[in-house]
């Protein structure tokens, strides 16, 4: 542990430790202001703000949440030992350094020994230790990252400090960091959990007062806030020019007599574009929206937009399976979009900020006002779109709404969400694209319902999806279109990612889909055709899982082709108990799926529990800013996957950032975990990754069987590579004759069904699957038609 040491001035807390006395760290309590102290707390603030911690009010103890979290992830287990302390450490803390893990378990093992010293029971130790570790995740999680570095990480803290929060904080001290207590009421707090300063020193200076009331961390931000803004604001020196060097002057040559200047050209004026929405096609909607352009045949000087509001589905089986080609075709061809789930995200503080407003008399001075916030479109004939259907738009909310102060309201937000999506819908229409804005929802808000109709008149394509037809969504505007359908769907995210969109089969809503579930659009397709795949998991009856196991993808509901994206849809299922107790049967169902292109794990967990991940050192430099850094993966000689095809590559780069991104694994983004999913499936098991080699994603996929006939979970382990094969394209089944839980407890939202087949038997063992005959008794249609 790195000793205290004593400071003469305040300045010794900005030394780097080499040119401190030993090395030493400073811990020291602060009473008043005045001479440098005020000085000196700014700056330590900033300090402590950049590289550690900043306590306002104290650390308030963990919440039901966080201990349900940690128990989650560590257990309850609690041993006083510094070798268990490491070990809990590397998966609470994953990044940290071993050097940095070394530090931190010593100081918490000295300080659980410290308070046994002082009569502290198991119970009370263990109680502190979960709050120590709490602390550490929620609170000091930059400060431990920084310990070790060279540099002497701060801690800030204010008000009354408790014993075990002076526990901790000495504790990390003696890690290598800093800490000042700001004691606005005196020593006499301080004291009453720190009789003999022994742990921090106080610091005097001739000079020095008590802080005033109003004085604290948050002040001091608030004041650094507004001096900031002010130099914004604040107008720039107007540049000098530099003096012109001087020359002898020379009489000019004579010159022929030179021709009058030619007349200046006339001023070149941007023809307005008139607006022409859905008229112009009588095709489906969701047809239109998706047709570019060049094939909308708009006049020279007119632009045609969409203006739909759809309600229900005609086809609930493939709906979300429509909107997903849709999202696909249009991210395919670049367009913009930009997608709300719900009610659009009210404007915060920032952005109301950027508004400048005024004081008027009237309606038409407010809008005229306001408008002038609208000069942020470049292109000259986009200006006066957004500007007049700004103006119409309050113009027409005005008739209804008399208060001034609500109506500039009204245009506040409309300027905050307009700029909010320009960057992906409106930035790009001069270089020829129609961006498309698409909300899905139960029911709209009156300032949601002014903005569609504003966002309408520009060019820009709107789409309102109100999938449940128990809500309400009306908008009064003779533009829009209405499309009425019968059947409710309840779904409340449009389906961007593939692991959201669920097919339903024939069987699974109606017999009249049979022939679709069975043919598909198939086609001639050549081997590896297509580079890159989206899977979406099927919803199926237990009994079709043997039907469409063997099946090529090009035969299953759902399967398509958009732009060079192939759509997959994958079985993900699991199968509790055993039908009719028939254990022989049972088998030979398993034998029957043990296809070629079938892997079969007989035992869980297949991948050890706190597998060591050879990658897992690095993995902060795969990940950064929540995107995978794909250069540096492929350039690290551990890559593994360097030798597959470069779209194979590429579509499971593309399948672990969707990993992460859909949350699916608990945890991710939380503590780490994201680390350990990005090392774990950069290092696939080889029979895997032979498997992924050889995946043509128009012919059959790849399938996983896990059996588990014990009361043995399935790891984490096992449940992220589950996860990420089945996203790459993977079926996967899992057959638990127990009924128990297998992987459920690892996901955030549980991906795939559960069939429950029958009678839950225990104890079984899985036999030598070459033993077995994998003739069928009866066949699903035999059941369905009474054949034999």
């Amino acid at each position: 542990m790195i000793a205290r040491g004593k400071i003469t001035s305040l300045d010794d807390f900005f030394l780097p430790p080499d040119r401190r006395n030993g090395a030493c760290v400073y811990l020291c309590r602060i009473n008043g202001c005045g001479g440098k102290t005020d000085e000196f707390i700014r700056r330590y603030y900033g300090e402590a703000r950049r590289t550690g911690a900043v306590i306002e009010g104290g650390i308030k103890n963990p919440t039901q949440e966080n201990l349900a979290y940690y128990n989650e992830m560590l257990g309850s287990d609690y041993k006083k030992d510094a070798a268990f302390i490491s070990s809990a450490l590397k998966k609470w803390l994953p990044r940290l350094t071993p050097a940095q893990n070394s530090r931190i378990s010593g100081a918490l093992y000295e300080s659980l020994c410290a308070l046994e010293a002082e009569g502290k029971n198991e119970n009370m130790q263990k109680s502190a230790y979960v709050k120590f570790m709490c602390w550490l995740y929620y609170r000091f999680g930059q400060l431990a990252g920084m310990i070790g570095t060279g540099v002497y990480p701060k801690i800030l803290y204010e008000g009354i400090i408790s014993r075990y929060e002076l526990v901790l904080v000495t504790a990390l001290c003696g890690c290598g960091c800093d800490a000042v207590f700001l004691q606005y009421a005196g020593d006499e707090g301080y004291l009453k959990t720190d009789p003999a300063s022994k742990f921090s020193d106080k610091y005097e200076e001739p000079g020095m007062t008590p802080f005033p009331q109003n004085y604290s961390i948050a002040a001091i931000r608030e004041e650094e806030k507004q001096a900031a803004r002010m130099q914004r604001q604040a107008p720039q020196p107007a540049v000098r020019q530099a003096p012109q060097p001087s020359f002898p002057q020379r009489t000019p040559a004579p010159t022929a007599p030179t021709a009058p200047a030619p007349a200046a050209p006339p001023v070149l004026r941007v023809p307005a574009l008139t607006r022409s929405t859905n008229k112009w096609s009588d095709d489906a909607p969701l047809v239109n929206v998706a047709k570019s352009l060049q094939e909308r045949k708009a006049g020279e000087n007119e632009f045609r937009n969409c203006f739909y509001l759809i309600k229900g589905t005609d086809d609930k089986a493939g709906y979300t399976k429509r909107l997903f080609d849709l999202y696909t075709i249009l991210t395919g061809e670049k367009r913009g979009v930009h997608i709300v789930n719900g009610h659009i995200t009210v404007p915060d503080t920032a952005e109301i900020g950027t508004v400048q407003r005024g004081n008027y008399r009237n309606a038409d001075e407010l809008i005229h006002g306001l408008s002038r916030n609208l000069s942020f479109t470049a292109d000259p004939r986009l200006a006066p779109i957004v500007t007049n259907a700004f103006a119409d738009a309050m113009r027409a909310a005005a008739v209804t709404e008399t208060s001034l102060g609500k109506l500039s309201a009204l245009g506040v937000y409309l300027i905050c969400w307009i700029k909010r999506i320009y960057p992906d819908l409106l930035k790009n229409f001069k270089n020829g694209s129609m961006g498309v804005f698409i909300l899905l929802g139960k029911e709209l808000t009156k300032q949601e319902t002014v903005f569609l109709s504003f966002l309408a008149s520009c060019p820009v394509d709107v789409l309102i999806l109100q999938p449940d037809l128990s809500g309400d969504i009306h908008i009064p505007d003779d533009e829009l279109s209405v499309v009425l359908c019968e059947e409710s769907v309840g779904i409340t995210e449009f389906p961007c990612e593939e692991s959201s969109v669920r097919i339903g089969t024939a069987a699974y809503h109606a017999e009249r889909e049979l022939d679709t579930m069975m043919y598909g659009s198939g086609g001639m397709y050549r081997n590896m055709q297509y580079g890159k795949a989206k899977a979406v998991i099927l919803d199926t009856m237990f009994e079709e899982i043997e039907i469409l196991w063997d099946q090529e993808l090009v035969y299953r509901s759902g399967f398509s082709t958009a732009t060079d994206t192939v759509i997959i849809p994958t079985i993900f299922a699991k199968v509790s108990g055993v039908k009719n107790g028939d254990t022989a049967e049972y088998w030979k169902l398993i034998k029957r799926l043990m296809t070629p292109e079938t892997f079969m794990i007989k035992q869980a967990p297949f991948i050890p529990e706190n597998k060591r991940c050879e990658l897992l050192t690095y993995a902060t430099a795969f990940l950064k800013n929540r995107r995978l850094q794909r250069d540096a993966i492929k350039s690290h000689p551990g890559y593994k996957y360097g030798f597959l095809r470069g779209e194979i590559q590429d579509h499971m780069l593309d399948k672990l950032q969707l990993l992460l991104d859909s949350g699916m694994i608990k945890g991710t983004y939380e503590n780490g975990r994201e680390y350990f999913i990005t090392a774990l499936c950069l290092e696939l098991d080889k029979q895997f990754v032979r498997m992924i080699q050889s995946f043509d994603f128009t012919k059959k996929n790849p399938k996983i069987l896990y059996v588990n006939t014990t009361e043995t979970a399935i790891s984490l382990e096992d449940t992220i590579v589950l996860s990420y094969l089945s996203l790459i394209g993977f079926d996967i089944v899992f057959f638990v004759p127990t009924g128990y839980m297998c992987a459920e407890k690892w996901f955030a939202s549980v991906p795939f069904a559960e069939h429950q087949i029958g009678d839950y038997k225990y104890d079984l063992t899985v036999p030598d699957m070459s033993r077995i005959k994998g003739t069928a008794n009866k066949s699903f249609f035999g059941g369905l038609f009474g054949k034999k």
